[in-house]
């Protein structure tokens, strides 16, 4: 196993006020860790600066031991993001977009890796129709393929299993697991306590910004966020 992404000393201020303070945390190839936290703990800001979408004010993030800006292209063409947003072009159908980021990030044989893809997330039946037209979860289902056809080194995903029945979200973790068990490092934001349970290996906790925990765990996670949590002064 290897650091695929490591956080040193990570602060983010807006303002006057910290986001983040001092946040030191590491993503190895072949495990998953879950970022738990109550609202506001600053779980969105850090994925989105491990992302590279936002900038650290203090610290630094390294990917594979560089400094994350002094390797963006690299980085950014081994990282697959579930997020909020769902980065799906609406006009085009669930092929064609799986097909455009596909070229994008240099998938050899494009087209038979997006009809693979297709059959994985059940949507091969739904492939000519334009994504405006599928419901939340069709759309989930293409985002967490788009997020998985490149076969990312790391993986970053806040609340993958929106709008996703319980059989979407056995397949994601299934999905999820299989990109774990070929070498990928997964950091995992989520609600779905039992959906997470069944994939992480390590659990990063925050409040205020802070980490309270960051480690193994032979614990369920609600019992582990409720004892950490527990008497933090938000």
């Amino acid at each position: 196993m290897s650091t695929v992404l490591c956080c040193d000393g990570v602060s983010r201020i807006y303002g006057d006020a910290y986001a983040l303070v001092d946040v030191s945390t590491a993503l190895v190839s072949g495990r998953a860790k879950a970022l738990l936290g109550p609202n506001g703990a600053g779980k969105s800001t850090l994925l989105g600066i491990c992302s590279s979408k936002l900038a650290t004010s203090e610290g630094v993030v390294r990917f594979n031991g560089m400094p994350i800006e002094n390797t963006l292209t690299e980085f950014r063409s081994s990282l697959g993001l579930v997020s909020h947003q769902l980065m799906l072009y609406g006009q085009l159908s669930g092929r064609e977009n799986l097909l455009f980021f596909a070229q994008a990030f240099g998938v050899e044989k494009p087209s038979e890796v997006v009809e693979l893809w297709l059959e994985k997330v059940g949507l091969k039946w739904a492939a000519e129709r334009p994504v405006d037209e599928y419901s939340r979860g069709m759309k989930q289902r293409l985002t967490i393929a788009r997020a998985l056809l490149h076969e990312p080194s790391l993986l970053l995903l806040d609340e993958p299993f929106t709008g996703l029945d319980r059989a979407g979200v056995n397949l994601a973790t299934e999905l999820f697991a299989s990109a774990k068990a070929r070498g990928a490092a997964l950091l995992v934001s989520s609600h779905d306590l039992v959906a997470l349970d069944a994939l992480t290996d390590e659990v990063l906790v925050l409040t205020s910004g802070r980490v309270v925990h960051d480690g193994l765990s032979d614990e369920p996670l609600g019992t582990l966020y409720g004892r950490v949590v527990e008497g933090v002064t938000p």
